[in-house]
C-alpha cells in the first residue's frame, strides 16, 4: 500500500485541506474584531473618566475572553495568553481603583489582544 507514490499525493491533499480548514475555523471563531471594539470602547471610557462604565467594559472583556479561551488557546502560545491575562488583570485593578494612568495599560492590552486573537501568530 505504501510502496506506491500516489499515496503521497493523498497525504499532501489531506494536509492542505486540514490547514485550510484550520485557517478558516480560526479566522471565523476567534473574536478579533469584537475584542478590539471592546478595548477601544474601554479606552474611550477611561479618557472621559466614566469609571463605572469602564469597569463594566472590563467585565465584558473578561467574559469574552473566558468564553473564547479554548479556541484562542488552540491557535496561540501559552506565554502570550499568560501575558494577556496579566494585562487584563492589571487593567481591571487600575480601573477599579480609578487610577489615572490606565491608558498605557489599555494600549498594552490592545497590543496583546491583537497578538492573542491572531490566528497563527508569528514570532
Amino acid at each position: 500500500m505504501f510502496d506506491r507514490t500516489e499515496i503521497s499525493y493523498y497525504i499532501m491533499a489531506a494536509w492542505i485541506i486540514g490547514l485550510a480548514a484550520m485557517t478558516v475555523l480560526f479566522n471565523f471563531a476567534i473574536p478579533h474584531r469584537e475584542m478590539n471594539n471592546r478595548i477601544d470602547a474601554l479606552t474611550s471610557q477611561i479618557e472621559v473618566g466614566e469609571w463605572q462604565t469602564a469597569a463594566n467594559e472590563v467585565e465584558v472583556i473578561k467574559m469574552l475572553w473566558e468564553r473564547n479561551r479554548f479556541i484562542i488557546q488552540l491557535a496561540n502560545a501559552s506565554e502570550e495568553m499568560v501575558v494577556f491575562e496579566e494585562r487584563l488583570g492589571e487593567l481591571g485593578q487600575a480601573v477599579k481603583h480609578r487610577n489615572s494612568a490606565t491608558l498605557p495599560s489599555a494600549g498594552a492590552l490592545k497590543k496583546m489582544a491583537a497578538s492573542v486573537t491572531d490566528p497563527f501568530p508569528g514570532p
